[in-house]
């Protein structure tokens, strides 16, 4: 057995690592996805991914003569979530994952092979014209680092203790607080707090000035513009705003010479800001330069604006057409298809460094250090309980406690072009829940884009989707919507039409009608009573035959669920049939308060 994880092993592992990177099908079979959704908060998840023997696939990295090997295998993306219960084997063994650190350095060594790969390496950029001051690769290297192995539990519980997820609700107010208020309360002032106090422990939050800081803006909003393109936005993404890993970069060692220059007593304070300033330019300008750089290689034009951009789209359809055309009238005369020459592999390999370090952002890639065998195939199981999304993953940000009115749509994240062909089951596990029409959208800007599946099946308990298709998505959601079983709705709606018959019948006996009567005492009726006139009087049993039926059919529903997710399935027919039962005994109340209810003697 061979041990890559050597250090004099570490060409050869890096190589291989990056292999296993940049073609998953090659060397994955089938790839099952089993989710079942067992509470209104957590969904229980199973991945089976069958490998292929190992052996004619790494012979030419010379690993041919050996039974196994060790390495660090790349598993699957895992959503910077909560993760409860995560459980690893491959071929039968359980394993460990490597950290997140450790994780964060591999990821970033991938994406500046993907830089190589594409032509768009960064080099040495200056910090600003004039000056001396150079920004080295490695330094990109490690913020990269840095970036991918950051969790994102302080950015979120510094958001949590400033004020609401999001500032929808402060822009609404905007004509009322002034745009002076509303601006301080939007998200990038908070980013800019945040930043002063990561930068309190290395004593450079006096040299981070407001400008400063709106310039870094300015080069990270065309960052977050490009990210936005390939995936839908979220407010957690290190992707789409690299300045939430600044502080967690300065405190490992980043920023070295800024450190030094605030120390030496010998700069004078606008130098030492200007020294803080061009190194987190260099870095947000090196960044964007590689992206922009990879975006117009992957797209052949310029997409600065619009239309560039819809030009760049309407080139990329028009030669997968001509190469769909090309390739049939070869296949016809019998001639074997080209291999992908230089031009296809450096655009195909700036699409995937974008796409890549878009996901990046949100989201962990999950290597374990394993022993495989190079002979036979194995198996690797990933198992754990994650969040559930029941807002729209377009509108960013996590809500796992819901209001009363809220939507009954879970969205579910899932890998879908990580082997040859992909499984997906997806089961509700409580009887009294039912799933409706499910449908599968790639992780697009909008997720508008439905993905092509070679086959689907929907019932009210599974949805099962397959799909081997190359044309297929890397990554898609999966909107499935929730609802109670047929009984249980169809005994709410009855329930509540009895309930409103009820309501109605009463308030045609009493003859309730809508004007002031005259007040008998000048302090009645206050201002605030509502101008009911009753012109009926009504007998008890009538009232007693319209309550106590109704009455009994709603306690019955008051019972306790079977599950959480049956409980926030049927929120809103509860809620609705409250509201109505509570006007029904209001009004009963009020006339038999008011005298307008006949004793039965």
């Amino acid at each position: 057995m061979i041990d890559l994880t050597l250090a004099e092993n570490e060409d050869t592992y890096k190589q291989i690592l990056f292999f296993l990177l940049d073609n998953p099908c090659e060397w994955r079979q089938r790839s099952i996805e089993h989710i079942e959704l067992s509470s209104a908060l957590w969904s229980e998840r199973e991945r089976e991914i069958d490998v292929k023997p190992l052996k004619a696939m790494l012979a030419d990295f010379g690993l041919a003569g050996d039974e196994s090997v060790r390495l660090v295998l790349p598993i699957t993306l895992l959503p910077k979530i909560p993760l409860i219960d995560l459980s690893i084997s491959v071929a039968g063994t359980p394993v460990y994952r490597v950290s997140g650190s450790q994780a964060g350095k591999l990821q970033a060594e991938y994406i500046f092979h993907l830089i190589e790969e594409a032509g768009v390496a960064p080099g040495r950029t200056p910090a600003r014209p004039g000056a001396g001051a150079e920004a080295e690769p490695g330094e990109l290297r490690e913020f990269l680092a840095e970036m991918f192995g950051l969790a994102p539990g302080p950015w979120i519980g510094f958001l949590v203790r400033t004020g609401k997820y999001g500032q929808r609700r402060i822009r609404k107010y905007e004509h009322r607080l002034g745009n002076a208020c509303a601006y301080f309360f939007t998200e990038w002032p908070r980013l800019y707090r945040y930043l002063m106090d990561g930068l309190i422990e290395c004593e450079l939050q006096r040299y981070l000035t407001y400008d400063m800081y709106k310039r870094w803006c300015r080069k990270a909003s065309d960052i977050r513009r490009l990210v936005r393109r390939e995936v839908a936005p979220h407010n957690e993404s290190v992707a789409e705003n690299p300045l939430i890993a600044l502080p967690s970069f300065v405190r490992h060692g980043g920023l070295s010479r800024v450190v030094k220059a605030a120390a030496d007593p010998s700069k004078t304070f606008a130098e030492k800001c200007q020294s803080l300033e061009d190194e987190v330019n260099v870095l947000l300008e090196n960044l964007r330069v590689v992206l922009y750089g990879a975006s117009r290689k992957a797209a052949e034009v310029d997409t600065s604006s619009f239309w560039s951009r819809k030009r760049a789209q309407w080139s990329l359809v028009e030669q997968r057409l001509r190469t769909r055309a090309a390739r049939s009238r070869r296949e016809g005369r019998g001639v074997p298809s080209p291999s992908r020459g230089e031009g296809d592999s450096v655009r195909h390999a700036a699409r995937r460094l974008v796409a890549t370090y878009a996901g990046y952002g949100r989201r962990w890639e999950l290597f374990a250090e394993c022993v495989v065998p190079l002979n036979d195939s194995f198996i690797i199981k990933v198992s754990d309980r994650r969040a559930i999304y029941f807002s729209h993953p377009r509108k960013g940000g996590r809500e796992l406690q819901k209001p009363w009115f809220n939507s009954s749509k879970a969205w579910e994240w899932v890998m879908f072009k990580d082997a040859v062909s992909n499984h997906l089951n997806i089961r509700v596990t409580d009887t009294s829940v039912e799933l409706g029409k499910c449908e599968l959208r790639g992780e697009s800007r909008n997720l508008k884009e439905c993905a092509a599946v070679d086959h689907l099946y929907n019932t009210e308990e599974l949805f099962s989707a397959h799909s081997g298709s190359r044309r297929r998505p890397d990554r898609v959601w999966i909107k499935c919507p929730l609802r109670p079983a047929h009984f249980i709705r169809s005994a709410h709606w009855l329930v509540l039409a009895g309930t409103a018959a009820a309501l109605t019948t009463l308030l045609r006996l009493v003859d309730l009608s809508w004007s002031w009567p005259a007040s008998a005492l000048w302090w009645w009726p206050p201002s605030w009573w509502p101008p009911f006139e009753v012109r009926r009087q009504m007998p008890a049993p009538f009232l007693t035959l319209l309550l106590l039926p109704t009455t009994f059919a709603v306690s019955l529903l008051l019972a306790r669920e079977s599950s959480t997710l049956s409980g926030h399935t049927t929120r809103r027919r509860k809620v609705f049939l409250m509201m109505s039962f509570a006007v029904l005994w209001g009004l009963a109340l009020w006339l038999l308060a008011t005298g307008h209810v006949l004793h039965p003697r």
